[in-house]
């Protein structure tokens, strides 16, 4: 994996009480390619000359801040932050046309820290769709923080005409559940014009998309045609500043995360002045078809939620605790892997009993959903209670682990805090069966976090994202460094 590495010197003007405040920040991007078990399966940067660097705001708007060279530094300056600005780096070959493509989510600055952002960094043919937690199906806007997908624009032209980004373009966010695909499409239309009574949804403002069980097309007015392809629930839509947005729900089945599923999507721009302009991801322009094969679909990566540990300072994440959001970071060097969570809980348990107290319980999967492995052991699980008791397992199944099946010679402490507790893990490499030096920098492991609240009034179990049991789902962390 080649390694990209630029810091940006970015302000966010805000205003308070008639005055203006700036303030003053960094992030640094760190691309991730596509992977299947600890390895990248696809080098992005095969045929990239120049990368460049920009911003997207909330409208779908794309401004760019410049390009470099890949491995270089690049420093644009002090630079004015819409609210919502998201990052975003293109690969371009010799000949200047985009071969890939990256998106983050929103940038949240603040005075004097550097924001470091996990940045999926895929060829045109892919897109990444993020893992919907349970916590977040249930907010009213689920898509709120999270990176797109996909940018449309003039360069997917496959017939018609475009004068513009404003014109016609249209940016995706993607987001996976095992049985659902959750997608908003916020497309950029000076006209928006639906189609009329009594005409074909395609005589108007449309997108449509492609899955392998059929197509749906939907109508800027949120109407829709399912060729084999049923919406769950139904699509809505809303006109917005300079365009409108859609949100609809399919049906889809994700066995595994990582596992590429056929799509596509095309969105048509008619305004009743001449033939539509249309906009298609995946389409061989020698093809006869009105609409893409099969063949030449694209693929949606259904990517698990990601602990990006770097050997200092890791930046961590956060999941729905039993009493709050809890905190998970860590960091990584040649000899051992440290594990932490910080966990809210307004009744901290400690009987001096494991099975009775508060604790957390670290599940490593060594081979990341893609067996086998060289190592004695896939599954290792190490739990760790808030009074310091701990425990440890191991086996190829989370479902068939055996008490101690290796020897555990780290360090495991819990810490009673004033709002919850903190535990501690110090893991050798050498207790799974690696060699010290072994674990490289790009590696990719499956991680598994689950809380286990144990009150006077029962016991709850919080898991990070996917069931224990459901290794080909569980989140990963990513071995990095950040280099000065």
């Amino acid at each position: 994996m080649r390694d990209l590495r630029f810091f940006l010197l970015a302000g966010l003007v805000l205003a308070a009480a008639g005055c203006a405040d700036q303030q003053e920040g960094t992030f640094q991007l760190r691309p991730v390619p596509l992977h299947l078990g600890r390895n990248p399966v696809q080098d992005p940067f095969e045929l990239v000359s120049r990368v460049e660097l920009g911003l997207l705001d909330e409208q779908g708007r794309a401004s760019s801040l410049g390009s470099f060279s890949p491995l270089a530094s690049f420093g644009p300056g002090l630079v004015d932050l819409a609210a919502g600005a998201m990052p975003y780096l293109l690969g371009l070959n010799e000949l200047g046309r985009p071969v890939s493509a990256g998106y983050a989510s929103p940038l949240q600055l603040r005075r004097g820290q550097r924001q470091v952002l996990a940045l999926p960094f895929t060829r045109l043919d892919a897109l990444v769709a993020a893992r919907l937690l349970p916590e977040e199906a249930a907010l009213e806007d689920p898509f709120a923080g999270h990176a797109p997908a996909l940018r449309l624009d003039g360069s997917f032209l496959q017939s018609g005409s475009a004068a513009g980004a404003d014109d016609i373009s249209a940016v995706l966010w993607a987001l996976w559940a095992p049985e659902r695909l959750h997608l908003r499409l916020r497309v950029r239309d000076q006209q928006v014009q639906a189609a009329g009574d009594g005409q074909a949804l395609e005589q108007g403002d449309a997108v449509k998309i492609y899955l392998p069980s059929g197509d749906l097309l939907l109508g800027a007015d949120g109407r829709y045609r399912a060729g084999g392809l049923q919406p769950v629930g139904e699509p809505a839509s809303r006109q917005v500043s300079g365009g409108y947005l859609l949100d609809v729900v399919l049906p889809v089945s994700v066995t595994g995360k990582n596992q590429p599923l056929p799509f596509d999507l095309r969105v048509i721009d008619s305004d009743g002045s001449g033939p539509e302009s249309v906009l298609t991801w995946r389409f061989d322009p020698r093809s006869q078809e009105t609409d893409p094969a099969p063949a030449e679909y694209g693929q949606l990566i259904p990517a698990a939620p990601l602990l990006q540990l770097l050997a200092a300072d890791s930046p961590g994440v956060f999941f729905a605790g039993s009493d709050g959001p809890v905190q998970l970071g860590g960091s990584w060097d040649d000899e051992r892997l440290l594990l932490s969570a910080v966990v809210p809980d307004d009744e901290v348990m400690v009987s001096g009993r494991l099975e009775d107290d508060d604790r957390v319980i670290f599940r490593l999967d060594l081979a990341n959903a893609a067996p086998p492995v060289a190592e004695p052991l896939r599954v290792i699980a190490i739990t760790i209670s808030a009074g310091s008791l701990e425990a440890h397992a191991g086996g190829d199944e989370p479902g068939s682990l055996q008490d101690d099946a290796f020897a555990f010679t780290g360090r495991a402490s819990g810490t009673t805090l004033a709002e919850g507790y903190r535990v501690e893990l110090q893991l050798p490499w050498a207790d799974l069966g690696l060699a010290p030096g072994q674990p490289q920098r790009g590696w990719f492991l499956g991680l598994q976090v689950s809380c286990v609240d144990s009150d006077s009034d029962g016991t709850t179990t919080a898991d990070w994202s996917a069931g224990a049991d459901a290794i080909d789902l569980w989140p990963e962390l990513l071995l990095d460094r950040l280099q000065p």
